[in-house]
């Protein structure tokens, strides 16, 4: 018998767990549900996944059911409006775009249990994600207790592309971090968004508070020129490619 890694719940039988919510990679699958698209280190794609991004056993029925209900509130909340549209009266320089109905507590959860989900997972291709035991303690309680937090406990940054998605229209393998003050975060290349979670409550900085959910319900979606986001997905993938060869770290070694 297994038990649930968020509520360790014993159960004899578990479905399987995406660890990405299917809405998030919908537009990248065809006729046969495969996703087409995906980056990999070493600048490699893998054409066809089968169904996505499933674990078992992971999660009990109960736990599936709460982070469900997170989902499907994300997957109204991304795709009712035009959140991520340039605004009309665009100015030269990095553009921030206000977004005034977002429900901090759901879409906050749902954030949060993406990247908790991707720390506990054995699959390869979240190798890059661990929160080590006391982030993921703390992110898992928060999950269990439906409680959000503070606006700068683990705020999440949303980066979009001013123009077409091109070749950023793929998954990217989630990745570790730091910025200039040396905080912890995570980056998930999802489609045309990044989403760029904030571990480390030092170091974060001026950007990282303007740009996080708010309890008033709003926040900030960032806009990069859509070259820019180009230009620093391909650059991870050249730094990246070079400290696994220099470890030799391959994609099916864990940690």
């Amino acid at each position: 018998m297994d038990t649930c890694r968020l509520c360790g719940t014993a159960q004899e039988k578990f479905q399987k767990s995406h660890i990405i919510p299917d809405f998030m990679y919908r537009d990248l699958k065809n006729s046969q549900s495969q996703i087409l698209r995906m980056r990999m280190p070493f600048g490699k794609r893998l054409r066809h996944i089968p169904t996505g991004f499933y674990e078992k056993p992971l999660l009990c029925t109960s736990c599936e059911k709460m982070i469900g209900a997170w989902e499907s509130y994300a997957e109204k909340m991304l795709t009712r409006n035009n959140h991520f549209e340039v605004p009309k009266d665009k100015t030269a320089g990095e553009l921030i775009r206000l977004v005034e109905d977002v429900e901090y507590k759901r879409f906050k959860l749902f954030l949060l249990s993406i990247v908790w989900r991707a720390s506990v997972s054995n699959l390869p291709f979240f190798s890059e994600v661990f929160l080590g035991k006391e982030h993921e303690g703390r992110i898992g309680q928060m999950l269990l207790k439906d409680d959000p937090g503070e606006e700068d406990d683990y705020p999440v940054t949303l980066i979009v592309p001013e123009g077409p998605a091109g070749k950023n229209l793929s998954i990217g393998q989630p990745y570790k971090n730091k910025n200039a003050a040396n905080a912890v975060r995570y980056l998930f290349p999802i489609c045309e968004v990044i989403y760029l979670f904030h571990i480390s409550k030092h170091g974060q900085d001026d950007a990282n508070k303007l740009t996080a959910i708010k309890k008033d319900n709003t926040m900030k979606v960032v806009f990069w020129p859509t070259s820019r986001l180009n230009a620093f997905l391909e650059l991870y993938q050249v730094r990246k490619a070079i400290r696994m060869r220099q470890r030799g770290v391959f994609l099916d070694r864990r940690r």
